[in-house]
């Protein structure tokens, strides 16, 4: 009888006791982040028009493009003349023009894709049974310019099966679906052939729950869709300045683009509004991220070269220097705090 009589003014208390706590509670994610490229022949790079689908081929080129840019270590190099053959011309003699349009841009490998999305069965003959079946397959070819040949290809397939409104992207349509399935394709493909990438496990900041948009980029952010993690987040700045859980999402976000600049100011900014000491360490991490960029760019450019005499690719902004040996010291030992890579 006392348990029940003072059960509402316990739970009342529980409640506000975690409000309270609310915004100190972080949950880890799974940050990407790139590594050193698999190649050291493949710097400068044009992709044909990708085949297959209309509907997803060109968006699957663009999702591609966009990948190899925010990698940073290569040149995406866009011909100034058409490389799209006409319907009388045959296959070998569009390659040859390709292969001659790339070798007076001084490209060293061409890209081509092929997209084709569908349905499964699951059953027999002409019996289906079960939830339907998504799939989508992409293809995707490297030709080395100077030779002619091909130097890579891999083909990724993903499917799903169940409903549209079951998929982790729920309120999409089927059209929407497909291309995920083809986006999640691009990425294993690029990360088998170009630069492969890796997780590591990070606190995500919390907010209080009236901040309804750090907990939706949150969300977004544990389904892997850091883009529009990133959009939801910078809404939630918008409309709250003084979030520091924003601030630290968006550094995470800046930093699984490798844009470690920017990274760092929203980190920074963190810090000013709330001393974390997951913040504090999200500084740490970047600043040695980015000196390993650094090296890793200027050995995949040049060969050693002093970074000053080679060309930046259109990549991401990088504006840190080299630290002392006592900060390096230091940032070593916080360092090992961090979760091992996965």
């Amino acid at each position: 009888m006392f348990f029940f009589r003072f059960f509402p003014l316990l739970a009342l208390l529980s409640t506000a006791c975690s409000c309270a706590q609310l915004g100190s509670i972080h949950q880890n994610v799974e940050l990407p982040i790139w590594q050193s490229p698999h190649r050291q022949d493949v710097r400068r790079i044009t992709l044909l028009p990708f085949e297959g689908d209309a509907e997803f081929a060109a968006a699957m080129q663009a999702h591609v493009m966009g990948r190899l840019r925010e990698a940073g270590y290569f040149e995406i190099i866009l011909l100034t003349s058409p490389t799209a053959g006409s319907a009388v011309e045959p296959d070998d003699a569009l390659l040859h023009r390709q292969l001659q349009q790339a070798r007076a841009a001084r490209v060293d490998t061409l890209v081509r894709g092929r997209v084709r999305t569908g349905y499964g069965r699951s059953g027999m003959g002409n019996f289906s049974i079960g939830p339907p079946l998504h799939k989508a397959v992409m293809t995707l070819e490297t030709l080395d310019v100077a030779s002619g040949k091909v130097r890579d290809r891999e083909q990724v397939m993903k499917e799903f099966k169940g409903e549209v409104e079951l998929h982790p992207d729920s309120g999409q349509s089927e059209a929407d679906l497909f291309e995920r399935l083809a986006r999640n394709c691009a990425d294993q493909l690029i990360s088998e052939i170009f630069v492969p990438r890796t997780t590591i496990s990070v606190p995500l900041a919390l907010a209080d729950r009236k901040a309804k948009e750090v907990w939706q980029g949150n969300l977004l952010a544990r389904q892997g869709r850091w883009s529009a993690a990133r959009k939801t987040w910078e809404a939630a700045l918008a409309r709250d300045p003084n979030s520091h859980a924003a601030q630290y999402n968006l550094g995470l976000a800046s930093e699984a683009c490798q844009q470690f600049g920017k990274a760092h100011d929203h980190y920074a900014a963190a810090i000013e509004l709330e001393d974390h000491e997951a913040y504090r360490t999200a500084v740490v991490r970047c600043r040695l991220a980015n000196q390993q960029y650094l090296l890793a760019l200027q050995n995949w450019q040049g060969g050693g070269q002093p970074l000053a005499a080679l060309t930046t690719p259109r990549g991401p902004p990088v504006a840190w220097t080299s630290p002392s040996a006592r900060g390096v010291e230091k940032s070593a030992r916080l360092l090992r705090r961090l979760p091992a890579v996965q």
